[in-house]
């Protein structure tokens, strides 16, 4: 436990779970990095819990009692503790729940999806459609290329899709487009870092 809990609090903040269990394991090596993965999950789902906008503000031991009330109501064994051991739970969880690197991670994953519409997916379909004269059995005397952009997106929980047709022109200005917010983002990056603030993209 305090070798988690170090790890956690000197973790660098990163919207990467990935990156930032793969950090945790490598400092916690009495536990498989497969349980490392899933804690630091928890955590964070804890943590969103705690700062999404909807949930009433409470202090630490408010929430850890909160955690603890809904464990024991769950009905699931794996979240049943014994009541010589609720102290001790209730402490860590508390904790585990003051780590500054991971309300920072917490709060700015919810700040990142709160919009009406959030990218899942896009696929670009590329077709030939051919042009014909008068007799359509002869073969065409060309051929016009389109593509078709495709875009699943999540609308509360819900996933939807949207189709835009593209010409190489088009294609050609959302690639501009993408470089010059790629840009932008780099700029306002290099800004932030040189004021020693960590930087969410």
């Amino acid at each position: 436990m305090n070798a988690l809990f170090t790890a956690l609090s000197e973790v660098s903040p990163s919207l990467d779970l990935k990156s930032v269990a793969s950090a945790v394991a490598s400092r916690v090596e009495s536990v498989p990095r497969a349980e490392i993965n899933r804690i630091v999950r928890a955590i964070l789902s804890l943590y969103s819990a705690r700062a999404y906008p909807d949930v009433p503000s409470s202090s630490a031991d408010d929430f850890v009692d909160d955690i603890w009330e809904a464990m024991s109501q769950s009905g699931r064994k794996e979240l049943l503790v014994t009541e010589e051991n609720k102290d001790r739970i209730k402490a860590r969880l508390k904790r585990l729940l003051s780590l500054e690197a991971l309300n920072v991670v917490s709060k700015a994953l919810n700040l990142r999806s709160e919009h009406e519409h959030i990218l899942c997916s896009a696929r670009i379909l590329t077709d030939v459609r051919p042009l014909y004269g008068p007799n359509p059995k002869v073969p065409p005397n060309a051929v016009v290329i389109t593509h078709m952009l495709r875009l699943a997106y999540h609308e509360g929980d819900k996933i939807k899709e949207i189709y835009i047709a593209l010409d190489a022109e088009d294609i050609k200005e959302l690639r501009v487009l993408l470089d010059r917010a790629e840009s932008k983002a780099d700029s306002v990056k290099a800004l932030f870092d040189s004021l020693r603030l960590p930087t969410f993209t």
